[in-house]
């Protein structure tokens, strides 16, 4: 929690964070929190594959909502729908028939299926903050894409031996993932700061190396 505190600094009213479940996030404002709908697809998927009668039904139910809402999102992200109209749609078509199903899986056999949905009404507006806020997204997806490589990394290497090693993967990781995001080649980048090192002048500018701007 301290770590997600210092990370984050103080809630305010003009933000917004999307998360997973995790209990680091718990002191943030709800309604100003909104989960992220890739990870509870998930937990509904292995309800619908593990669960009882009651529970796989459940499952089965919400994620044909989620796909629903989710063509909506993408419409609206599109520009093709409205966020106004998006969150009407979801209000009255999606967030009553998601309820209902909650409302049903608490009465599960399966303890972690009905845990998940008493959970889920007892946190129910932060499923909900992107119908609320203009701009928010649904999913955290845009954060945990630049990590993925770090997280595969690690998987097929066991990670590093010592905390001089840590330093350095995560920062090569970190400017890595940023360069990317900034069109530039990170080989490219990295081989210019070497070689500026070796010859002791000043870090070049990695914006030099990002292409033009379309016209």
């Amino acid at each position: 929690i301290e770590a997600a505190r210092q990370l984050l600094g103080i809630a305010g009213e003009d933000r917004v964070i999307t998360t997973d479940r995790f209990g680091s996030y718990n002191w943030w404002e709800a309604e100003r929190r909104q989960y992220c709908w890739a990870h509870l697809k998930r937990e509904f998927k292995a309800m619908r594959e593990n669960a009882d009668a009651i529970g796989a039904r459940v499952g089965i139910t919400v994620l044909k909502l989620i796909r629903t809402m989710f063509k909506w999102w993408r419409k609206h992200k599109g520009g093709k729908m409205s966020h106004y109209l998006m969150a009407q749609k979801i209000q009255i078509r999606i967030m009553p028939k998601v309820r209902e199903a909650l409302e049903e899986g608490q009465n599960s056999a399966h303890d972690k299926s009905a845990g998940t949905c008493a959970s889920l009404l007892r946190d129910w507006i932060s499923l909900w903050t992107f119908t609320r806020y203009k701009g928010v997204e649904p999913t955290n997806n845009e954060a945990e894409r630049p990590i993925r490589p770090a997280v595969m990394w690690r998987k097929r290497s066991g990670g590093t031996q010592n905390e001089r090693g840590g330093q350095f993967v995560e920062r090569m990781l970190s400017c890595a993932a940023t360069l990317k995001r900034r069109g530039v080649c990170v080989l490219a980048y990295l081989t210019a700061l070497i070689q500026a090192a070796a010859a002791k002048l000043l870090s070049p500018n990695f914006l030099t190396f990002a292409p033009p701007n379309p016209l």
